[in-house]
């Protein structure tokens, strides 16, 4: 007898019904700032997007206080944050200066539920090493952040695509005291 299963993605209580969209907020093949996409996404409810902390870090000082409330309102309001590592845009705009202190810092200031963590953009060559720098990564960055949980979302062993996450058990917002 075939067993159902219901495809579901469960995130902070939060439950997105599989497959799910997240649409991605980044500076990079963009028109628009970052903040006006994230103005847009916030607006129109959309249930999970994905934001770079690239972006946030490197974004305008009077824009800095309208991402914050947009995302704390975001995460009140049950609306899956993705908090990108920011890897990819710091790729496409060749900057060396972006560094997993950067993003921990993003972590450390700003309301998300999910992240994936600063990954080693210069792996070891043998699959155990690659494994044992995740580990450590995802570890740091989840360390470092008081909400959330971190990620790594590269192919587990059995190449099936699911994630492996680590959460640091810590609820509390650094926001609101809740």
């Amino acid at each position: 007898m075939k067993m159902e299963r219901e495809y579901i993605l469960g995130i902070g209580g939060i439950v997105l019904p599989l497959p799910c969209f997240f649409p991605s907020i980044s500076c990079i093949k963009t028109t628009l700032p970052p903040i006006e996409y994230l103005r847009l996404i916030t607006a129109i409810k959309y249930p999970a997007f994905l934001i770079s902390a690239y972006d946030i870090y490197h974004a305008p000082i009077k824009d800095r206080p309208v991402i914050d409330n947009l995302l704390n309102s975001s995460v009140r309001n049950n609306h899956v944050v993705l908090l990108d590592s920011g890897n990819y845009e710091s790729y496409w705009k060749n900057d060396k200066t972006w560094v997993a202190q950067n993003f921990i810092e993003v972590c450390s200031k700003v309301s998300f539920h999910i992240a994936f963590c600063f990954d080693n953009q210069n792996p070891s060559d043998t699959v155990e090493r690659i494994a044992e720098d995740v580990v450590r990564t995802v570890l740091r960055d989840q360390e470092s952040v008081l909400t959330g949980t971190i990620v790594n979302g590269k192919l587990n062993s059995y190449g099936n695509g699911k994630q492996n996450s680590h959460g640091n058990g810590k609820q509390k917002s650094h926001r609101d005291g809740k």
